[in-house]
């Protein structure tokens, strides 16, 4: 791969596409620059992708009330998230390498293809990684931070409309309908994909493209992450926290992880996440993006569940309620990115975003079910200005610390850390409230207590579990506060020039 460039005499923003050959992923052909009309139609089967991707990760916020209801199984409310981001989270650091193996646009219609069978998590991870690569692969480094923050505000705009569009499906036709409306759409993007984006394919046969691939790492990574998640839904839900199921599920998952860090450091070849690519910027980075993730996960799905159950909101109106916390992110990512361009430090933003965070986690201990719709959207504007400040920009600290031939794998692992967040976030906010839930249950007798008294007591048992959730959002926010102290400087000014495959 070629090294960084500096001062480079093509003033153009953005790098050549190559032509990738199966020897080396090193031995690089010029090609002609992207045209005009080439980048548009990159930039929107991107965003197009990230979109759809988005809209399902929040879409069913507003309909799990609805759902757990009509399968009587309120307890189950987790897994309604938890089933659809697991594989996401499983298969998101998978495929960096994978694109490096089998060129990006076979990756992104391979998780157009899966996405598409049954609004699987499987292909919204690889939708949403193989973007952030393709993004990556084009945009330098300095100029990067702008086209990341326009991906949020398409992200953003998925997740504003996912909870208003899932409320008013569930309120005026049937749930069932969340999970049909997928396959045109993504239709279209394969369309797009196969046809219209501009990339290559990587030439070789598939049996040597098979054989690069770290099967035992795959492996060994997919069940550390599938038990971890496991342990964490299960606990303090189906099972408690000391029993054996849950102990030995958490075991199995850091022997696992063991092995699979093992494997990477001394027996493969083409490690699917190189030791080598974790320095102290890239480490921390990716921590503030998994709390990130977890922050903003559980925002989206239990601030729908604290006007529903409390403020006895509809599912749409509690989807209008996260728009302003939608907007204000996605337009502070923006911005953020551009300013990430003028000040050439990544840090800044992140100890902002991490600040603010901290602050408002601290006002939404404070809320009460009483509390007026304006102090909810002050609240809301002042987390997810936080948000928007880091989201985007702990990508962009990773990968201008990260060697130049691990761009790709960076890219991919953020979407994972994140989702990750998101995933182990949701389990134990699950935990937290279901463990409120059930010391209601099993100290009520129905014989005593009229149908008035017992709906005071469920609401009184969901403030109390929104509230401990609120605690845990606030603690983790300070460790992201924390940790970004120690982050270093890294300048944004070097151009990275990255194959396109």
């Amino acid at each position: 791969m070629s090294g960084l460039k500096n001062n480079q005499e093509d003033t153009s923003q953005f790098q050549h596409i190559y032509t990738v050959t199966e020897s080396s992923s090193t031995n690089l052909n010029f090609g002609a620059k992207l045209s005009n009309l080439q980048l548009f139609a990159i930039l929107i089967g991107i965003f197009f992708g990230v979109f759809v991707s988005g809209i399902d990760e929040t879409i069913l916020s507003t309909a799990q009330e609805v759902i757990t209801l009509d399968f009587n199984s309120p307890n189950y409310i987790t897994w309604i998230a938890t089933a659809y981001l697991m594989p996401m989270v499983v298969f998101a650091p998978l495929y960096g390498k994978f694109c490096d193996i089998f060129g990006r646009k076979v990756c992104m219609l391979f998780a157009l293809t899966i996405f598409a069978l049954g609004s699987l998590g499987i292909g919204a991870g690889g939708i949403v990684s193989v973007s952030y690569i393709i993004i990556s692969d084009l945009v330098p480094l300095e100029k990067r931070g702008t086209y990341l923050g326009l991906t949020s505000i398409s992200f953003a705009i998925s997740n504003m409309l996912g909870p208003i569009l899932g409320g008013i499906i569930v309120e005026h036709v049937t749930w069932r309908v969340i999970f049909y409306i997928n396959l045109p759409v993504a239709g279209v993007l394969i369309f797009i994909s196969l046809f219209i984006i501009p990339l290559p394919w990587v030439e070789g046969s598939v049996y040597n493209k098979l054989k690069r691939i770290d099967y035992f790492g795959v492996l060994t990574l997919s069940a550390a992450i599938v038990l971890f998640v496991l342990s964490t839904t299960w606990g303090g839900d189906q099972y408690d926290w000391n029993s054996y199921q849950v102990i030995l599920t958490l075991c199995l998952s850091f022997f696992f992880l063991g092995v699979f860090i093992l494997v990477e450091l001394k027996f493969a070849t083409e490690p699917v996440l190189p030791p080598k690519m974790f320095n102290v910027n890239v480490a921390i980075c990716s921590l503030v993006n998994a709390i990130l993730g977890l922050i903003d996960f559980t925002i989206i799905y239990y601030l729908p569940v604290y006007f529903q159950t409390l403020q006895g909101k509809s599912a749409s109106q509690s989807g209008y309620e996260l728009a302003p916390f939608l907007v204000v992110s996605s337009i502070v990512a923006m911005l953020s990115g551009v300013f990430v361009n003028r000040v050439d430090s990544f840090r800044i933003p992140i100890w902002i975003g991490s600040a603010m965070m901290t602050v408002r986690s601290g006002l939404f201990c404070l809320i009460s079910p009483n509390i007026p719709s304006w102090a909810m959207t002050v609240f809301s504007c002042i987390l997810s200005f936080g948000i928007g400040c880091s989201l985007q920009i702990t990508a962009i600290g990773a990968q201008a610390s990260a060697e130049p031939e691990y761009i790709a794998i960076v890219a991919g692992f953020f979407n994972f850390t994140l989702n990750f967040g998101g995933t182990v976030g949701l389990s134990i906010d699950g935990a937290i409230l279901n463990s409120y839930l059930n010391a209601l249950t099993d100290s009520l007798d129905y014989e005593i207590y009229d149908t008035y008294n017992i709906f005071l007591l469920e609401s009184d048992a969901y403030y109390s579990g929104l509230r401990a959730i609120f605690y845990f959002l606030l603690v983790t926010s300070l460790l992201a506060l924390i940790s970004s102290v120690f982050l270093k400087h890294k300048s944004l000014k070097e151009v990275i020039i990255a194959p396109v495959h």
